[in-house]
């Protein structure tokens, strides 16, 4: 399959947008975020009649000193249908990613029954976590969905709705103070970091139309707890949540799931995505909202720059300094 690079950014987005499984990390504004880290970004697409059938967003990221380029496709490649040739498709994807020079080409896609040809090897290193929970909002009402629920979620969103609170929309600088403050303080009583103020801030800015943050206050006007969720295609994906004393005495967080299945739902998205499901306290909180765990096939690996590979494979993680700069630049 010979794919085309294609610097249409609206012909992209569309096809993400029209994609079955599609995600919002394939999104145009996802790169943009990223390039604020150093990754480039490349859209290869395979064209049917001047509509793009197949393909991927591209991000590379070149470590410092030995010269080594990774070329990563998060939640991609994309198809139109079921019956692409895969095989042929990630060939052309090799191809295209050693044409930019790429030493390694790193896939973690939607599919869950495929298996990649050699010599495609199963990667020693994931990015995204390949076990996710996701809530099917197709072919149900809400009344439905919130009756599928497990009883005790059912019971806390209850709660919630009883407990005077009302759900706001982020679209002012002080809202987004107030998320910050939020995020801030489950940080800190969660033991886990955060990145600086503006790179949320530019999450927020570039996703544009492709993102919404709600957070839920009392009368007062004193936050509870927050939801940040992105969408792209027929698929929404909660980013980011968090809460205070007087979320967790309210179960504000339920509240704001449940807004944000109502939501969604309304708006005709077909699968509401959890965001990875984890063996810790988050983990649980998001088992309570659906049993349905979809997993994907994982991460998987194609070396294109044999010495360059082997170098990575066997020298590098030595080299602790350049091996932290590439993880962190990855997984911001």
């Amino acid at each position: 399959m010979k794919l085309t690079e294609t610097k249409d950014i609206k012909q992209w987005n569309d096809f993400v947008e029209s994609s079955p499984h599609s995600h919002p990390f394939q999104l145009s504004s996802w790169a943009d975020i990223k390039a604020r880290n150093g990754w480039q970004s490349y859209r290869f697409v395979d064209e049917q009649d001047g509509a793009v059938i197949a393909g991927a967003q591209m991000l590379m990221l070149e470590a410092p000193l030995i010269g080594y380029k990774l070329a990563y496709i998060p939640r991609g490649p994309l198809v139109k249908s079921d019956d692409c040739d895969l095989d042929k498709l990630l060939e052309g994807l090799s191809e295209a990613a050693k044409s930019k020079g790429a030493t390694l080409l790193k896939i973690e896609p939607t599919f869950t029954k495929y298996e990649p040809p050699r010599p495609w090897r199963r990667a020693k290193q994931q990015i995204l976590h390949p076990e996710t929970s996701v809530i099917d909002l197709r072919n149900q009402s809400t009344e439905e969905i919130l009756k599928n629920l497990k009883s005790g979620t059912r019971r806390d969103i209850r709660k919630s709705q009883r407990q005077e609170l009302e759900v706001v929309t982020v679209s002012s600088d002080a809202d987004f103070d107030k998320m910050l403050k939020l995020y801030k303080a489950t940080a800190k009583r969660a033991g886990f970091n955060l990145y600086a103020d503006d790179y949320y801030r530019e999450v927020f800015s570039r996703l544009a139309d492709n993102n919404i943050i709600w957070i839920a206050q009392n009368k007062q006007g004193e936050p509870a707890a927050f939801l940040w969720a992105a969408h792209g295609g027929d698929t929404a994906i909660y980013l980011y949540g968090g809460s205070n004393t007087l979320g967790r005495d309210t179960y504000a967080n339920y509240l704001l799931q449940w807004h944000a299945i109502c939501h969604y739902h309304e708006a005709g998205i077909s699968y509401y995505d959890l965001n990875g499901h984890v063996s810790d306290g988050v983990g649980s909180f998001k088992s309570k909202f659906t049993d349905n765990k979809v997993t994907y096939i994982g991460s998987f690996d194609i070396p294109l720059k044999k010495f360059s590979y082997t170098l990575w494979e066997n020298t590098l993680p030595r080299l602790k300094p350049i091996l932290h700069f590439i993880k962190s630049k990855i997984r911001r």
